[in-house]
């Protein structure tokens, strides 16, 4: 923390700014505001050297500061070079449109509406039309032999002893167990 000797200057108003670089030094920044001139007076600071190790001085010599005033008319433009409102959300909303645009892309990409309405739809199974276009014994041994599901054994067998045993069975019956299942 600095301990700053503040040098009173009568109709002068002053500021300070301290800025602190990255390697480690300060830098102030004076501003002196006053409509006639001014005498910046001679400042003395009391300094230490760590490699000496001892006290000097240091002695600033006296400043005369001019002031020239100036026309008012010329320092000031047309038109307010300064924003008159703070934030304006017309400026966001492109910015916001293409958010909301990305972000409902983003949902329906998500969603795939066609997926869900195939999904909805009962899925048809190929063995069942394979089944109701069979018109005799043999062509329904023939469709229920190409497949591999267990769940058709009993019904191969009762087709079976109908061809090979001449057992009788009916053809119907077996067609409306099989689509049931």
């Amino acid at each position: 923390m600095y301990h700053l000797n503040y040098i009173f200057i009568k109709d002068v108003e002053q500021f300070l700014e301290i800025q602190r670089q990255k390697n480690g030094k300060d830098i102030f920044n004076y501003a002196f505001f006053s409509g006639k001139d001014f005498i910046i007076p001679s400042v003395e600071i009391k300094c230490f050297s760590p490699l000496k190790k001892k006290y000097y001085m240091l002695k600033t010599s006296a400043q005369t500061i001019k002031v020239s005033l100036v026309d008012v008319k010329n320092l000031l433009d047309e038109k307010d070079s300064y924003p008159t409102t703070a934030f304006d959300w017309e400026d966001l909303l492109p910015y916001l449109n293409s958010f909301l645009f990305m972000l409902a892309g983003f949902i329906i990409a998500k969603l795939d509406l066609i997926q869900y309405l195939k999904k909805s739809q009962k899925q048809k199974d190929p063995m069942h039309q394979k089944i109701k276009e069979s018109k005799d014994e043999k062509t329904l041994l023939r469709v229920l032999l190409s497949s591999t599901s267990p769940k058709y054994r009993p019904f191969i067998q009762q087709l079976e002893d109908s061809i090979y045993e001449n057992r009788k069975c009916d053809l119907l019956k077996i067609k409306a167990s099989l689509l049931e299942q």
